[in-house]
């Protein structure tokens, strides 16, 4: 599952679409502008109770979403492996929930689009490393 605020739809869709080409059908790459069944609540609940790895596509937008913030808070309740990628350069608010959410761990920073390439490489290699 990709969890991102739409703010940063062009960029998800395309690390979606770069994921497929790269790793094909190992994994099942949910995003909520398709497979929606039942309504997006409902599709989103399933979406992360259904995925072994969440990514987490952080900004100031998703940060402030309410909505970003409960599929945070589901992802923590069922207990997902998560990856962060930053889609622009921006420092979390310090004690937000993105903060406490991921802390000082590793993230993939996707906002400059010069090294996007490498970026990618590195987010396949942390997917394999999670799948272990």
């Amino acid at each position: 599952m990709i969890s991102y605020n739409h703010t940063h739809k062009m960029l998800v869709q395309r690390i979606k679409q770069r994921l497929e080409e790269e790793l094909g059908d190992t994994y099942d790459y949910w995003i909520d502008t398709e497979k929606i069944a039942g309504g997006i609540t409902k599709a989103v609940n399933e979406a992360i109770q259904q995925s072994d790895i969440v990514l987490v596509c952080t900004s100031e937008a998703f940060e402030e979403s309410e909505y970003c913030k409960i599929e945070c808070e589901k992802v923590l309740k069922h207990k997902k492996k998560r990856i962060q990628l930053k889609m622009e350069s921006y420092k979390p608010k310090e004690n937000s929930q993105i903060q406490q959410f991921f802390g000082d761990d590793y993230f993939i920073d996707f906002s400059k689009k010069s090294r996007y390439d490498d970026k990618i490489k590195d987010l396949i290699r942390v997917i394999k490393q999670l799948e272990k």
